[in-house]
């Protein structure tokens, strides 16, 4: 049997949330039945996610992209089509715009866009209305959680798949055996109770209301400590906003690692304060980890956050955000509590899982294509789609 060529493309290899997917999607595709290359619009930028694709001898081009509309990435990205000769081709983020003409002049005989957030801050001007019409006739959308799915629905008009994300739970499983050991490298007792952010410092993770509420109860909370993990356009700003608070001691700001589920695993509680989200891998991360959650009500996440392993309050609600944390740190037995629950969640959102959904998904479409008619093929696409392929 031959193997079914896939084609992650994807904008950059940076570190972040689709990226991450995309990358340990392709290591955890069964390599019997799939053969998995990656095509990153941007340039090299020598990341922990090139490093592990290199790791995992997985093939990945990089197209040398310019900031902004680069006309010439259309011809690149028809070159690679045109080399690879994928079954399926799998966009993330804003790179299903260079592939729609090949798409559209049906170079590949299936198609899957992974909508990462809500529709409405994935829609592009460059495209306009196009989605909507490949979304109904060429294009698998997969939604990456329930408010993801309405969001297509209420946006593109269309009907999509929903595949929640998923990670590698015993590397974040593993990471507690270094808790005491990091902890103590790093100035903390072990009595402290440390809070931990994990996301690139931008306008929509608000940081701003995450350390505000902070503020407003670490000083009745000596022992309380949080740490960012991160960087990003707001970190000079950041910085500033804890110096004027005075809270240099106590928050801390750790810039991009490593060993994150070492982190998470010397951490106590993982809170965030995100205007908008999907299905953040770090808060999937930090469930495996065992940590309680405490953030903001958004995207996904009240999916993946249930009431005994965290609590939500509404975006920008600074006070609600503080009593949540403060409550957390004051009651070591409710944490405990949360952190087997957490542990519980987490198991839902194997990587293995998400990988053999996908898997099934790229079949159906491969095989609806090959015994349909072009007219009857959008007919049984449509309605397979609807079902979970899990």
């Amino acid at each position: 049997m031959n193997k079914i060529r896939v084609l992650q493309v994807i904008p950059s290899l940076a570190i972040g949330g689709a990226e991450r997917c995309a990358v340990q999607l392709m290591g955890a595709l069964n390599s019997e039945h799939f053969e998995v290359a990656a095509l990153s619009l941007y340039p090299r930028q020598g990341t922990e996610l090139e490093q592990m694709l290199e790791q995992r001898r997985l093939s990945v081009t990089f197209l040398n992209k310019k900031r902004g509309l680069d006309v010439r990435i259309f011809g690149g990205v028809w070159q690679q089509i045109q080399k690879f000769r994928p079954h399926i081709i799998h966009t993330h983020l804003h790179a299903f715009n260079y592939v729609i003409p090949a798409v559209i002049a049906g170079k590949v005989q299936g198609a899957v866009h992974t909508i990462h957030s809500v529709a409405e801050r994935e829609r592009s001007r460059l495209v306009k209305g196009l989605p909507r019409v490949l979304f109904s006739r060429a294009v698998a959308p997969v939604a990456i959680a329930c408010e993801v799915q309405a969001s297509i629905r209420r946006v593109f008009g269309v009907e999509s798949v929903l595949i929640p994300n998923g990670i590698p739970l015993d590397v974040y499983r593993s990471g507690s055996r270094m808790r005491t050991e990091w902890r103590k490298e790093q100035g903390f007792h072990g009595d402290d109770v440390v809070f931990v952010c994990v996301g690139r410092l931008d306008p929509v993770k608000n940081h701003e209301v995450l350390i505000d509420a902070f503020a407003r109860f670490c000083r009745e909370a000596p022992r309380a400590h949080l740490l960012l993990v991160g960087d990003g356009e707001l970190q000079l700003r950041l910085k500033a906003q804890v110096e004027r608070l005075k809270l240099t001691r106590r928050v801390h700001f750790l810039g991009l690692r490593k060993d994150v589920p070492t982190i998470l695993a010397a951490s106590d509680v993982y809170a965030f304060a995100s205007d908008h989200e999907g299905s953040p891998l770090s808060i999937l991360e930090a469930l495996a980890a065992g940590l309680p959650i405490v953030g903001t009500a958004v995207g996904g996440v009240p999916e993946m956050v249930t009431a005994e392993a965290g609590i939500l309050t509404r975006p920008r609600e600074v006070d609600s955000l503080a009593s949540s944390m403060k409550l957390l740190y004051s009651d070591a037995g409710r944490r405990a509590q949360m952190r087997e629950a957490a542990v519980k969640q987490a198991a839902r959102y194997d990587v293995t899982r998400m990988a053999r959904c996908y898997g099934h998904l790229y079949t159906v479409l491969l095989d609806a294509r090959s015994s349909q008619s072009s007219g009857a093929y959008f007919a049984a696409y449509a309605s397979r789609l609807r079902e979970d392929p899990s």
